[in-house]
């Protein structure tokens, strides 16, 4: 069921720059935790009050950053888009979606224990690949800036399991009533793993004077141990994460045709192409979701999260294999390969 590239290797262009466009994803990104930072320390009450529906938003923005998956293998190598192909193409994406639907409700428990680690896993490498894109440096490969990689998943996936909220172990009960409620022990064991990643990745940081990348995480773990986990993690996937892998396919989007020919497309054209592929398949997933969430007793976020972890493992599947070969050298999502910006 693999979703198979088959990259054209591409050098980078002769004097190619870092993408401006990943620096301003990043630094609205960054900010918007900021600012959720200091609204909680601000008034901590009305943030808390606000979480529910912050976490609801979230998640739907974030929904749409991997509509375009079905299309990820034609637009890495240039490709056309074929029938028969594109067929292929969905009938695995949607096979493992349905597996990891039907390991839900058949094993809840260790299904989800498994959609946390793949998901801190994912979350993980897409920030490495990304600050690689902004900073003009080649697409890290699968254990390059491992320190940084694991210390952003367990701070996202760690902290917002250890440190949840009775509101959260509330929406985890209708999804995997096993893991809802861990142990203090099991919760003193994460967050005691999770500081250690941070500090190992924050020194290998500092030893490379990689301030910027360092500053995000600090804004990232300050986030997730004081905010209230729904508006953390609702302002992180919707605001953060997907907005950061949005940018990364508006510039796959902005690639030429087959073996690297035709024009590249500019930042405008490129976003279209990414917004028209993209709605359908968002309207489908807001469809499923919301008849899901009429037919079920389950609440509209217990829903969300079930839908997305469906549509988390070909997501996964997807983004692995373009970034294995963004790594080889195949053309891929980054301005420092393809520079968009000034063209038309």
């Amino acid at each position: 069921m693999a979703l198979l590239l088959r990259p054209t290797p591409v050098g980078r262009p002769h004097g190619a720059r870092p993408g401006r466009g990943a620096a301003l994803v990043s630094t609205a990104s960054t900010g918007a935790l900021a600012v959720l930072l200091l609204w909680h320390l601000a008034s901590p009450a009305s943030l808390a009050a606000a979480a529910p529906a912050l976490a609801v938003a979230g998640l739907l923005l974030g929904l749409p950053h991997g509509a375009v998956d079905h299309l990820v293998p034609f637009w890495s190598t240039g490709e056309p888009v074929t029938l028969r192909r594109l067929v292929g193409v969905l009938t695995s994406y949607l096979a493992v979606a349905g597996l990891a639907a039907a390991a839900l409700l058949l094993a809840p428990g260790p299904a989800f224990v498994v959609f946390l680690v793949v998901s801190a896993l994912h979350f993980g490498r897409g920030e490495v690949v990304v600050a690689a894109a902004r900073a003009g440096r080649p697409a890290p490969r699968l254990l390059e800036d491992l320190p940084l990689a694991l210390a952003h998943g367990a701070t996202v996936v760690g902290l917002l399991f250890a440190l949840g909220s009775r509101e959260a172990a509330a929406v985890l009960r209708q999804l995997a009533p096993a893991v809802a409620d861990p142990s203090p022990a099991l919760r003193l064991g994460v967050v005691a793993a999770t500081g250690v990643l941070v500090l190992l990745a924050a020194a290998d940081l500092a030893r490379r004077g990689r301030w910027r990348e360092l500053t995000e995480l600090a804004v990232l773990v300050a986030c997730f141990a004081v905010v209230p986990p729904a508006a953390a993690f609702g302002v992180y996937f919707g605001l953060w994460h997907a907005m950061r892998h949005t940018w990364r396919m508006v510039e796959l989007a902005a690639a030429p045709g087959p073996s690297g020919t035709g024009p590249v497309r500019g930042p405008g054209r490129a976003l279209l192409r990414y917004a028209l592929h993209a709605a359908a398949p968002t309207a489908v997933a807001l469809a499923a979701l919301l008849a899901i969430a009429a037919t079920r007793e389950s609440s509209l976020l217990a829903t969300e999260i079930a839908v997305l972890l469906a549509l988390t493992f070909p997501h996964v599947q997807t983004v692995a294999v373009l970034d294995a070969a963004r790594a080889r050298g195949a053309r891929g999502p980054a301005v420092a390969e393809v520079p968009v910006h000034g063209r038309g």
